[in-house]
């Protein structure tokens, strides 16, 4: 880049903030409401993972008891131990990172939420492992304990894989439409609101 287009590259790059047809307040409010409007959907997702979590929680335990075969109530008992660490691990994404008060300086705002949005980025980055993966691991030995190591065992590993990657690109894909564009209009604002 030569020092003559970089007038030319600095108002391409403070139209993507701030469309020129819309006032640069207008615009702060816009990319605020989207901020809030994505910690509503976080908080109701949290909401519904950590009451699914609770229910399996609750469902698994009575199985780890009660189960004859010794590697279907391990099964079990990995579920459990999974749920429990779901509902941990979304308190704790959620937590350690407090949410900018809306009266705060804009600075603030947009570095908090930042940071809130790259952890939810790298909790659902990492879902496979913490998430997704145990689960399975879980309901399968639960399956082979009780339906022995046959056909039906085979099919049923296939089929919860086949789900377990359907999940994993779910989210994959939540983060690249929902999480990515917030973050970058937030660091685009921020940048903005440094230089000027």
């Amino acid at each position: 880049m030569t020092f003559d287009e970089l007038p030319q590259e600095w108002s391409q790059r403070k139209q993507s903030v701030f469309p020129v047809d819309v006032p640069r307040d207008d615009a702060i409010a816009q990319i605020c409401r989207k901020v809030e409007k994505l910690n509503g959907v976080l908080d109701r997702r949290d909401l519904a993972e950590t009451g699914a979590a609770v229910f399996v929680a609750i469902a698994f335990s009575g199985m780890t008891f009660t189960m004859k075969p010794l590697i279907s109530r391990l099964g079990a008992g990995l579920v459990v131990l999974s749920a429990l660490y779901i509902i941990y691990k979304l308190w704790r994404a959620r937590t350690v990172v407090p949410r900018a008060a809306m009266d705060a300086p804009l600075k603030d705002f947009c570095s908090l939420e930042i940071d809130r949005i790259e952890r939810q980025i790298g909790l659902l980055k990492s879902i496979l492992w913490w998430y997704i993966a145990p689960i399975i691991v879980g309901a399968n030995l639960v399956m082979v304990g009780v339906a022995q190591l046959g056909w039906f065992s085979v099919v049923y590993l296939i089929l919860s894989s086949l789900f377990g990657w359907f999940v994993y690109w779910l989210n994959q894909r939540a983060v690249d439409k929902s999480l990515v564009p917030p973050r970058d209009e937030l660091r685009a604002l921020l940048v903005d609101l440094e230089s000027t």
